[in-house]
């Protein structure tokens, strides 16, 4: 139903919190970030952390895997990427047993995927593009003519 986030540019645009009351009530918005679009697509709010105490417990999780990981490899004398790979399998056994924390309801909070969701058209990137003179739209330096059956006018670009 929701996804509890940072403030992070991949999340929500920089340009969120820009919107005076005024703007927003006359209906502007901002472009969401491609990861927010596939959010909303999927019906999924985004509630966004204001605080960094919020990021804590991620935060300390990385810090403690790049602080402790490189010590372990040496201690156990790792040092192929197979060897890592193998130990970690063992490692996230050990520390999740080490600190882990059981859920107070052990049900997945996961709602079922609607049949009719193809992901591979949500998580995808998307980018809006105006068509221009002779049913065309130029995207990162080349132009795209639509056609339909060798004809102009079809939703089937060529370059």
């Amino acid at each position: 139903m929701s996804i509890y986030c940072d403030r992070h540019t991949i999340f929500v645009s920089p340009n969120d919190s820009k919107l005076s009351i005024e703007e927003q009530l006359e209906g502007k918005t901002i472009n969401l970030t491609q990861f927010g679009r596939a959010m909303d697509e999927l019906g999924i709010y985004i509630i966004k952390a204001n605080s960094p105490q919020a990021k804590g417990h991620v935060e300390k999780l990385w810090d403690t895997l790049q602080n402790r990981l490189p010590v372990e490899f040496k201690i156990h004398g790792i040092d192929t990427m197979e060897a890592a790979y193998a130990f970690l399998s063992q490692f996230i056994v050990a520390y999740n047993k080490k600190f882990g924390v059981e859920p107070e309801n052990p049900e997945p909070a996961f709602r079922p995927l609607d049949s009719n969701i193809n992901l591979d058209y949500i998580l995808c990137v998307k980018e809006e593009r105006t068509i221009i003179e002779g049913s065309a739209f130029s995207y990162k330096g080349k132009y795209y003519q639509l056609i339909k059956n060798g004809k102009k006018g079809s939703s089937y670009a060529q370059s």
